[in-house]
């Protein structure tokens, strides 16, 4: 959805409702930072997997663990994929504006922008400023997608087999009751 339709549906809404889209808004926009990070770390440990020839699962498994459960940083994730990928300029470029971006959003946007909840201009700015970076970020995965290609099919993650994982994991989880002593921090 473009900011327009966002905007447009923001003007259907109670007030009440207003300032949860804003932060619905936000809640995506991290949410799809945190896919692009997930995205960085797929491509390096697809990278290294293909690479290193790794064998056994107990390797593979390792591999994912030092990154997925790793304290790497977006920034650090971009710099390894700058020396592990051929990059054009541009998207380098890219990477370090969306990492930029989204530290911004993530840590100092509200700080910085608080008063733009008491005016409809100001929500509506809100809400363009986090779709605007969502699509910014989206694009961009893609872009890196296409990039790790080269190495997903090295390893036999063909789109056949990412959808069986995929299927396989949603069916294992929906059959999952979630209490509270399931672990949601990891790190």
């Amino acid at each position: 959805m473009d900011y327009k339709t966002a905007i447009e549906i923001f003007d259907t809404l109670a007030e009440d409702d207003k300032a949860k889209e804003i932060y619905a808004h936000f809640g995506l926009a991290v949410f799809i930072t945190q896919c692009l990070e997930q995205q960085a770390i797929n491509m390096i440990a697809i990278c290294r997997q293909a690479k290193q020839k790794l064998k056994t699962q107990e390797q593979v498994d390792s591999l994912w663990d030092n990154y997925d459960l790793g304290s790497r940083t977006l920034g650090v994730l971009i710099n390894e994929i700058k020396q592990l990928y051929n990059l054009t300029e541009q998207d380098t470029i890219e990477l370090g504006e969306v990492l930029r971006l989204r530290n911004y959003i993530a840590h100092d946007y509200f700080r910085f922008n608080a008063e733009l909840f008491y005016t409809d201009s100001g929500q509506k700015r809100m809400i363009k400023d986090f779709v605007e970076f969502r699509d910014r970020a989206k694009l961009l995965d893609s872009k890196l997608i296409n990039y790790a290609k080269t190495y997903i099919d090295k390893v036999g993650l063909t789109d056949k087999r990412i959808q069986e994982i995929y299927k396989q994991t949603k069916k294992e989880w929906q059959q999952k009751i979630i209490t509270d002593e399931h672990k949601t921090r990891i790190k």
